[in-house]
């Protein structure tokens, strides 16, 4: 049975760890904050420059003799890498778990079917996890921060638009974290090359867009093919820059969750022994009261 030392010393330490994963909780959800800020700003850009690209790759889809772009090529798929979007720091509940779930199912997937697949890693967590598993991982990247900038993930759209020109994958394609709430982050993967033109995967409900580009013809200098050139790797560095984004807020909401459940599991159990203390400190009085009498009748 436990001493009254004992009884103290965990509640000291419990005490300690629920001040801890307070702590953790409210800066996680400053940090969160910032990040759907980020996500928020960046938004118009990249619906600006989805909109663009649309009506550039309509206009150059019409002409017989324009050959299309590198990025825009669909080729046979002999090989193709997946960028998992991990998290550097673990205390985030199940998301890097189901991450990397998804991430060897993809690879079983690719099995089946006879194809290669590599891995590429954002974040510390998912070599760690993935360290005794079946699956290639060619490269990593990480220490990217809470508060990136679009040149802090240059390096990631430039591997993924190298490994595409050079044939190096067929295929290039992300999973990350989808932030739907607070309590709830989705692995979603999506394939970011060959890019598919906007136009053919816009919402239905969303026809602003689609009125602008058939009532006004634009013309682009130098050239369409060339101004297609310049935007596609652009493209490709927002479309990055919001899923760096969207990954960050995913996990700081599930750290968050993370350390308030922590934080009441604490309390809780803080109660259990503050109880169990003060029975046994009585139990420990009653002995003592036991003693004296008895030591009193035998005088």
């Amino acid at each position: 049975m436990a001493t009254l030392r004992d009884i103290r010393r965990r509640i000291r330490s419990i005490g300690n760890t629920s001040q801890i994963t307070r702590a953790m909780e409210l800066v996680a959800a400053s940090r969160m904050r910032r990040a759907q800020q980020q996500l928020a700003a960046t938004r118009p850009y990249a619906e600006k420059i989805r909109e663009l690209l649309a009506g550039l790759t309509g206009q150059i889809s019409g002409d017989e003799d324009s050959v299309p772009h590198p990025l825009l090529e669909q080729r046979p798929i002999q090989r193709s890498v997946v960028i998992v979007f991990t998290t550097d720091r673990g205390l985030c509940g199940a998301l890097n778990s189901n991450l990397v779930r998804r991430t060897l199912q993809l690879a079983r997937e690719a099995r089946a079917q006879g194809r290669e697949l590599d891995i590429v890693t954002i974040g510390r967590k998912g070599p760690q996890r993935l360290r005794n598993e079946p699956v290639q991982v060619v490269s990593q990247f990480h220490d990217i921060g809470y508060q990136p900038a679009l040149d802090d993930t240059a390096d990631i759209a430039r591997f993924a638009i190298e490994s595409y020109l050079e044939r190096t994958y067929d295929e290039v394609r992300f999973l990350y974290p989808r932030f739907v709430s607070m309590l709830r982050q989705e692995p979603t993967d999506y394939t970011l090359l060959p890019i598919a033109p906007p136009a053919e995967t816009a919402d239905a409900d969303d026809g602003a867009a689609e009125r602008s580009r058939r009532d006004i013809s634009l013309i682009y200098e130098p050239s369409a093919p060339e101004v297609l050139a310049q935007l596609l790797p652009r493209y490709v560095g927002v479309v990055v820059y919001e899923t760096i984004l969207e990954s960050l807020a995913s996990e700081l909401s599930a750290r968050m969750v993370a350390m308030r459940n922590a934080t009441e599991n604490a309390t809780e159990l803080l109660r259990d022994l503050q109880l169990n203390y003060n029975k046994a400190r009585q139990a420990a009085i009653t002995r003592e009261m036991i003693d004296v009498t008895s030591g009193m009748l035998t005088a």
